[in-house]
């Protein structure tokens, strides 16, 4: 029935028991800080009565993450769009950096498109190619992107049929898993990501040779891009980055 050298992988979000209804802000851990700092200091006794309960989120995300949200935000506002549900009276800018639902702190808001956003879980399944019987079935965070779960999976699934001495040679999914890091990952396994590029993926920039031995790019006026490391995105996202010399940029005409 399983044949295990070719697995394929999706995802879909499932429903969490919690209603969009109840999301409420989370409280900026800093205020929180300093008021029980205060209270701690003036009376032993009140602290305990200003304690905040055990069920209470708090932001944890980094002031530049919350600045871009605000961003989006204020665009939203500036500039609406036709989604599901923006014209309704009660609707609201949520975000899971500044918003949870106390019934299911682990639900995360999400949407999928043409669909109303709700509570969600994530989750993935690879599915063995030959019969279609499910090889393995995992639940994450609903905020998290298809491509960041690839490698987890992979490694359960190529782990379980090798108990089984049954060998994955091939992974077929959707653009959504892919990125550069996935296909080295499973590179390194032994697999073959039948996955195809993102939309945006250039494989060649139009006047700007690469030179695989010196890792460089060559601009219009023959200048060296030398590769200079990496740029880390957000969500975690890996991108190399090749920069011109200041020098350069100012012999380069714009």
């Amino acid at each position: 029935m399983v044949s295990g050298h070719t697995q394929a992988v999706d995802s879909a979000p499932v429903k969490a028991n919690a209603s969009m209804e109840s999301v409420v802000l989370k409280t900026p851990a800093t205020s929180i800080d300093n008021h029980l700092k205060k209270v701690e200091e003036e009376n032993q006794e009140a602290k305990k009565k200003n304690d905040p309960s055990s069920s209470a989120a708090y932001v944890t995300a980094p002031e530049h993450h919350l600045r871009r949200v605000k961003k989006h935000q204020q665009n939203l506002i500036d500039n609406p769009v036709g989604a599901p549900g923006a014209s309704h009276e009660k609707a609201q800018l949520l975000s899971n950096k500044t918003h949870y639902n106390p019934h299911d702190p682990d639900a995360r808001i999400s949407v999928k498109p043409g669909k109303a956003r709700k509570l969600n879980y994530h989750c993935s399944m690879a599915v063995d190619t030959a019969e279609g019987v499910i090889s393995h079935i995992q639940a994450d965070f609903a905020d998290g992107r298809d491509s960041q779960y690839l490698p987890s999976i992979s490694m359960q699934v190529q782990n379980r049929l090798k108990k089984n001495e049954l060998a994955m040679t091939d992974m077929l999914a959707d653009a959504g898993y892919s990125n550069g890091s996935n296909y080295n990952f499973l590179e390194q396994r032994g697999i073959t990501g039948w996955i195809p590029v993102f939309g945006k993926y250039k494989p060649e920039i139009e006047d700007f040779p690469y030179n695989k031995e010196k890792d460089e790019y060559r601009c219009p006026m023959n200048k060296p891009l030398p590769f200079k490391g990496f740029h880390i995105g957000v969500p975690i996202v890996f991108s190399r980055k090749f920069t011109l010399r200041y020098l350069d940029k100012k012999l380069t005409p714009s």
